[in-house]
């Protein structure tokens, strides 16, 4: 060796043989390019995988923008840069296989469930031993196939003396350094990509309107309600990253609840459970019928009675509460999650989590108790039908949480037709009035959520144009005429389904529930809609109709009903109502209250909080915390004398929380935890 080039002290020693093989002192290029091909197998391999499973969610092949997808690659590329380079082999062969295998996953989940799977669906793992044939044949031989390159970095980790020269004269603080900056070059360009991708707008195809399908990323409407719209936007790391560090920052550091609240929890059951058994005249009157329940999109209360220029905007829902039981004071109880909130409260009789963890991001709907379980105890048969997506709102996923085996989305209806997001109404009910008289001897229930007078209201078809023409958004209207075409689309929808039960004589033994999911979703309209006295703005408009009909006992109705609808109230009552009309005890373990049971025994309803703060509903009133104004819902309703504190008024709210969290908390026996002195002195 050249004496020039030999440290001090060593200019005279006798060359060592490995230092005779070993060549010149720094790395050779074929030590570097080895490596950076390596790296680059790796990138690549990870990129190809995810973009094939986001193809599958997606249906169109489309994927996320470059830097969504090098965020995650450059970032195992850089943790792997730290280690020599048999162990950056190894790290990175695991990391290829657990990356792909997620892709995998998502992809076979998706397949099966219409989304992609959260930390919150985890609990949901142990059932797939009993669906295991369908399990493996949603994987194939080419997904299998997709974990074998990897083992090419476990084959140079093997021959890594081979592979790459190792220079012991090469300095291992310099490999340290050289190590370490390739690292921190990595991730840079790992946190460069993330920084950019959230600054660079991406398309937002929904059925919002706006200026531009250019929106940014964090006003990127769609992925707050779909993991897999989620995942399709963001790539498939991104979204579990961000499941990931929502999960641990929502599970509470101690999941037991305290004694005394398990305390307070047993008196609000108890109390529940004391109204929900009182006798009415209605108990059992709609025994062995089938259930037909309707969902209407953003239809509220105020549209019913209306007429505008001599126009009805609900006819057919008007024609039928005539003779139905039919309630004016159901509050829209519904917070972030709207649509799925609403599902949420009917099915479970406990108020929606007013927390940001609705339901379409992937939290369980758990309960102590579901009404689709329940019925399914008595021997019916529980159905959705959905114009669609059954990814939207996870229904694919939380349905079968409440019981409902059989759903039907997009994809089964006999049209290619569209209105606005999704299929038009009457071909959903079209195909659901036919199952309905296949399975005509069967007890069932029945859960049609509509979807035709979703906001933005812009998509009626032409006919329509006619209607409300006066209410000209120009002039100051707003939305009203668009979403009042919409309204009077769904209820022409409605009667149509309605003439088709009758004429197939499916209308005089069953149940029907209709209601509104959410208010309408926008403010601002200060002055009254032509043909009303009612301002759609106003706080004490946020409520949404609600209809039960039962053919045949309409005099019983007219004799008996007023009395027994007078209900101030939300859609986590219609659980108990819906079981006391079949003759079935409600069970403990729901905050709901049936209906029929007059409002002067009735609690108060704790509503969203808002700008307003916490404000509730009692006896026909909202109360509100900040100001202590009290507001009658109608004109000349008496205001309370007396009623609950606000923090009484929330007790409901809290508890569901509470058992949502720890559904096992209603199904213990109350003796089991005693009331701690200071409770049970008050």
């Amino acid at each position: 060796m050249n004496e020039e080039l030999q440290p001090p002290g060593e200019r005279h020693a006798d060359p060592q043989p490995a230092q005779l093989d070993a060549g010149p002192s720094g790395p050779r290029s074929v030590d570097v390019l080895i490596p950076l091909c390596l790296s680059l197998f790796f990138l690549i391999l990870v990129m190809w995988s995810e973009a094939w499973a986001l193809s599958i969610l997606t249906d169109s092949g489309a994927i996320p923008g470059l830097y969504w997808r090098l965020i995650w690659p450059l970032f195992f590329l850089g943790a792997a840069a730290l280690f020599p380079f048999r162990a950056r082999m190894v790290f990175l062969g695991i990391s290829g296989l657990f990356l792909t295998g997620l892709a995998v996953v998502d992809a076979a989940y998706f397949r099966f469930f219409g989304s992609v799977p959260s930390l919150e669906s985890a609990g949901t793992a142990g059932q797939l031993w009993g669906v295991r044939d369908s399990v493996i044949a949603l994987i194939s031989g080419f997904e299998l196939a997709l974990f074998v390159p990897y083992s090419v970095f476990f084959i140079a980790a093997a021959y890594a003396p081979r592979i790459v020269h190792s220079n012991p004269s090469h300095a291992r603080s310099e490999l340290l350094r050289i190590r370490g900056l390739t690292a921190a070059l990595l991730f840079a360009a790992a946190f460069g990509n993330n920084v950019k991708a959230w600054r660079t707008p991406i398309i937002e195809q929904t059925h919002h309107i706006k200026e531009s399908d250019w929106v940014m990323p964090a006003d990127h409407w769609g992925s707050r309600y779909s993991r897999a719209t989620k995942a399709a936007t963001f790539g498939l790391f991104t979204f579990h990253y961000s499941d990931l560090m929502g999960y641990m920052k929502e599970a509470p550091a101690d999941r037991s609840l305290e004694p005394y609240q398990l305390h307070i929890i047993d008196q609000v059951l108890d109390a529940k459970k004391n109204l929900n058994d009182l006798a009415t005249p209605f108990f059992g009157l709609a025994n062995g019928r089938r259930i037909i329940v309707i969902q209407l999109e953003a239809v509220q209360h105020w549209v019913l009675g209306l007429e505008v220029d001599g126009v009805p905007a609900m006819p057919n829902l008007d024609r039928l509460r005539k003779s139905a039981l039919s309630w004016d004071y159901i509050m829209d109880i519904t917070a972030t999650g709207r649509t799925s909130d609403a599902e949420f409260a009917v099915m479970t009789g406990l108020l929606p989590d007013a927390r940001l963890r609705t339901l379409g991001l992937g939290t369980k709907a758990q309960s102590p108790q579901y009404l689709g379980r329940i019925l399914r105890s008595k021997g019916y048969r529980l159905a959705s039908y959905h114009g669609y997506k059954r990814s939207f709102w996870d229904r694919a996923y939380n349905h079968p949480f409440y019981g409902i085996a059989e759903m039907y989305f997009e994809e089964v209806y006999d049209t290619s037709e569209t209105l606005g997001l999704g299929v038009p109404d009457p071909f959903v009910y079209d195909f659901m009035v036919d199952k309905l008289e296949d399975e005509r001897e069967e007890k069932s229930l029945s859960l049609m959520i509509s979807l035709s007078s979703h906001h933005p209201f812009i998509y009626t078809p032409e006919e329509y144009n006619s209607h409300f023409a006066s209410l000209d958004p120009h002039e100051g209207w707003g939305l009203v005429g668009p979403y009042l075409r919409s309204v009077r689309y769904s209820d022409d929808a409605l009667g149509a389904f309605l003439d088709q039960l009758e004429e197939r004589g499916l209308l005089e033994d069953s149940l029907l529930v209709i209601y509104g999911d959410h208010d309408m979703g926008f403010v601002g309209l200060d002055r009254p809609v032509p043909g009303s006295d009612r301002i759609a703005s106003h706080a004490g408009e946020d409520r949404v109709p609600l209809v039960i009909a039962i053919p045949g006992q309409e005099e019983l109705i007219a004799k008996q009903g007023p009395e027994h609808t007078d209900a101030t109230g939300g859609l986590h009552d219609l659980l108990p109502t819906l079981l006391h009309l079949l003759g079935e005890e409600a069970p403990r373990g729901i905050v709901g209250t049936n209906l029929l049971v007059p409002d002067r025994y009735r609690g108060a309803v704790p509503l969203p909080p808002g700008i307003d703060g916490r404000v509730f509903a009692f006896r026909h009133n909202l109360i509100f915390e900040k100001s202590g104004e009290v507001l009658p819902i109608e004109a000349g309703q008496p205001v309370p004398t007396h009623g609950p504190t606000v923090d009484q008024a929330y007790l409901d709210q809290l508890v569901s929380q509470a058992l949502k969290d720890h559904p096992e908390a209603a199904t213990r026996a109350p003796a089991e935890t005693p009331a701690p002195e200071h409770v049970a002195s008050n």
